[in-house]
Formats: structure tokens, C-alpha cells, sequence
């Protein structure tokens, strides 16, 4: 499961205690993986933060944290939010690019070859099989040949679909920071102990 902590573009202190919850979450639930991370203006701090976990909680929500302003003294303020968001993960079989996810067609090419044409099966269709993209390659008279430069041309295919899908997820986590609601928090922390009280 992946969840993004974000301090939903509020001050250093709201940076501030996405990294005492980050703190907080692995002495709760041990093992979790930071998968990218946007750093806050001071050590330890972070605007945003994207975690792998393995357990299935119920996060998603707004955490109200209750501290004096380490970096205002005189801030009369002591109430910061930060956001947990669900992520869906995106489909792996879309990264899979290992041979043993791609099928081979031969077939008669109708391309140059002289002699050797419509005699062997010396075109390629490379097909990927999670998701149904193919290429195909007659350009050369070799089917080995061939079958490498369908393979390449299906990796160009597969890779285009990759970063779409990253650019797409980049644009979800931005646009994540935007939907913090203050109020209604589902946990309240106190201090920079970060002792839970909700």
C-alpha cells in the first residue's frame, strides 16, 4: 500500500511534523519503504513523502499535530495539519520488459530481400503479452536481426507508456497538496515527542 504524507504546502512547522509522523509510523508499524521524499527548509523535515507500507490501514485523512513553533518562539499558533493520501500503485506488468514477458510471430516478409523474399519467415512481430503492444520489423533479412529491432522498438513503446504513467503520478502528488483539509483530523498528536492523544 502507498500512502503519501504531505505538509499540503503549510509552514516549516506543518514540514516539521510530517517528519515526527514518518518517525512516529515506523515505530508503529516496524517496516516501511520511503519511495520519494520532498524535503522541508529544515533537517528533518519534509513537504512531502511517499511510503511504501505493508500492512492495509485505514490512514487517509488529515493528522492534527499540537506544538509551539520550534522556529517562531513567539507564534502564538499551535495547531498543525498534515495530509495521509492513498495511492494507487501503478500496474507493474507495464514495466515488464524481460524476454519472458514477450511473445515472438514470424511470418513472410513483404519487404526487400531479392530471392530470399516470401521464402522464410524472416519478419517479426514482438508482442508484449501484459499489455498487447507489438512491433514488428521486416527491415533486415535476417530473422535474428529482426528480432531485435522488434524488441527494441517494443521497449521504446513500453518505456513511453512508463513515463506517462510517472508524469501522470508526479501531477497526482502535486495536486495532493492542494486537498488538505484542516479539521476533523482522524489522529491528534501533542508535542515534538509526538505523544498521541486521538
Amino acid at each position: 500500500m502507498l500512502i503519501q504524507i504531505t505538509s499540503g504546502r503549510g509552514p516549516n512547522e506543518c514540514e516539521l511534523a510530517v517528519g515526527l509522523f514518518l518517525s512516529s509510523l515506523k515505530s508503529e508499524l516496524g517496516e516501511l519503504e520511503i519511495l520519494a521524499e520532498e524535503k522541508g527548509r529544515y533537517n528533518g523535515t519534509f513537504k512531502s513523502i511517499l511510503v511504501k507500507i505493508s500492512e492495509n490501514t485505514s490512514l487517509c485523512g488529515t493528522i492534527q499535530c499540537v506544538f509551539k513553533s520550534p522556529y517562531r518562539p513567539n507564534h502564538k499558533r499551535k495547531n498543525w495539519f498534515i495530509g495521509i493520501k492513498q495511492i494507487d500503485e501503478p500496474n507493474g506488468s507495464i514495466y515488464e520488459t524481460a524476454v519472458g514477458g514477450i511473445v515472438y510471430q514470424t511470418y513472410r516478409s513483404g519487404g526487400k530481400g531479392g530471392q530470399h523474399i516470401n521464402k522464410t519467415e524472416s519478419a517479426v512481430r514482438a508482442i508484449h503479452t501484459a499489455t498487447g503492444l507489438s512491433a514488428i520489423s521486416q527491415d533486415e533479412r535476417s530473422q535474428h536481426l529482426n528480432k531485435k529491432i522488434a524488441l527494441e522498438r517494443l521497449q521504446k513503446m513500453l518505456t513511453g507508456i512508463k513515463d506517462e504513467i510517472d508524469l501522470f503520478s508526479q501531477h497526482e502528488l502535486n495536486h495532493n497538496h492542494n486537498l488538505l483539509a484542516r479539521g476533523n483530523p482522524i489522529r491528534i498528536y501533542e508535542g515534538t515527542a509526538f505523544k498521541r492523544t486521538f
